[in-house]
């Protein structure tokens, strides 16, 4: 990823909003001496999770993070620029793939997920978490495949990725036992969240025709809650992920 001279100005910009001078960055991200002020002047080109780091430290909104990418969110062009080549993918895995890594990093959230009903319509298990250091915690921790994490769309009802999808409702919440429960015990998705430290869950339907087939949760590590445009863009990225992996799953 190559760090343009505007991206490293909106770095400098968040910064000083922040009140932090460069070695306060650097303290607060890990970051070695001098490296903020190379990425401010765009000589570096830095990691992905390493702006997010940034945007964490610096407790950007989703917007605000987006610019360190020198995304523009609010253009419509952007959206179909991001989700063009998942609808012209033909592998469904690298659809779900890109969904929760290269799109969710651009967009300055911790982590994502997408869970899908089977083809009988029973139950709902996790098709694609995003690769981080955190999948790798979560991973350790439950010590057993995340592939195999199933909910019952019958028995399960008061399971909020159940209810999303059942309603086709988008949903919010600060607890990841909210939607993980029964597939994990309750105190091993307590355990999880302190894990990963992630602070507020939108739950986004997948859906066709107005019949749901899976979710994506979006996952922010921000105690700054979704906003209404937030869910709104979500939304509206979630439809067009939607139309890819619903063509893929027929």
């Amino acid at each position: 990823m190559k760090i343009t001279i505007e991206s490293g100005r909106a770095i400098r910009k968040a910064r000083l909003n922040a009140e932090l001078s460069q070695m306060d960055l650097e303290l607060a991200i890990g970051a070695a001496f001098g490296s903020i002020s190379r990425l401010e002047s765009g000589k570096v080109n830095p990691t992905k999770e390493t702006l997010i780091s940034i945007a964490y430290a610096l407790k950007l909104d989703t917007y605000e993070t987006a610019r360190l990418f020198g995304i523009d969110l609010y253009n419509p062009l952007h959206l179909f620029e991001q989700t063009t080549s998942m609808l012209v993918c033909s592998d469904l895995q690298k659809v779900l793939d890109l969904s929760v890594n290269d799109l969710i990093f651009s967009m300055g959230y911790l982590a994502s997920c997408v869970f899908l009903v089977d083809i009988k319509k029973e139950y709902i298990s996790l098709a694609a978490l995003t690769n981080s250091n955190i999948s790798s915690r979560v991973q350790q921790f439950l010590q057993k495949p995340l592939s195999a994490l199933r909910l019952s769309i019958e028995h399960d009802r008061k399971n909020l990725l159940v209810k999303c999808i059942n309603e086709n409702a988008v949903l919010t919440t600060l607890l990841s036992r909210d939607y993980l429960v029964p597939a994990v015990l309750s105190e091993e998705a307590d355990m999880l969240q302190k894990l990963t430290g992630d602070k507020n869950h939108l739950i986004v339907p997948l859906s066709n025709d107005n019949s749901s087939f899976g979710a994506m949760v979006y996952i922010k590590k921000v105690d700054k809650q979704f906003s209404d445009d937030e869910i709104k863009l979500n939304t509206i990225i979630t439809k067009q992920l939607a139309i890819a992996i619903h063509r893929l799953r027929i």
